[in-house]
């Protein structure tokens, strides 16, 4: 009941937004609700494989992309957080192809992205199976493990983050030019 407090509240500002961050799908209590455009429907999408394996509770990619698809159409403002972007083997093809999906379910006004990160690499399989890695980050953050022990990045290095948000920038470019990042 608490949005049913708070989005019409906001509406009636004229310089507050509320943002709404969920992983969830259930969004139907906010169609009637009036939000005059300062209420913010910001869903957390995790890539559908990381999703499968770290997430194996919550609704899935496509349905969180049906509820923000909704949220779109009732007139409310799209955001989106890649968390956490995990390179698998084949990362930059699930990237394309999730954009794409995306771009065709609603265009955001914003994604912004987050890395597995503050993760030592020592513990990195504790997390997920080292096997299904891209084996070039695997092997390059084996290799700087001693570097990356305590960042905040870890264990992935600012290279390989920067090489990993590129490939987002890039499918945005191809399938929602008018997603900000």
């Amino acid at each position: 009941g608490l949005c049913e407090l708070l989005v019409p509240r906001f509406a009636a500002t004229a310089d507050k937004v509320l943002m709404l961050y969920a992983k969830s799908a259930n969004v139907d209590h906010l169609r009637d609700l009036r939000h005059d455009g300062h209420t913010v429907a910001c869903f957390t999408l995790s890539m559908p494989r990381t999703a499968q394996l770290l997430e194996p509770a919550a609704p899935s990619f496509e349905q969180r992309l049906d509820a923000a698809s909704r949220c779109a159409s009732w007139g409310y403002p799209v955001r989106f957080r890649l968390s956490p972007i995990v390179p698998h083997r084949g990362w930059r093809d699930e990237i394309d192809r999730s954009i794409a999906l995306m771009a065709k379910k609603v265009r955001p006004e914003l994604l912004t992205l987050w890395t597995l990160s503050m993760v030592e690499f020592d513990q990195l399989g504790t997390v997920v199976e080292l096997d299904t890695l891209d084996p070039d980050f695997v092997d390059d953050e084996r290799q700087s493990a001693h570097h990356m022990a305590g960042a905040k990045g870890a264990p992935f290095s600012d290279a390989r983050r920067a090489e990993i948000y590129e490939a987002v920038g890039e499918a945005l470019a191809r399938h929602s030019p008018q997603t900000r990042m």
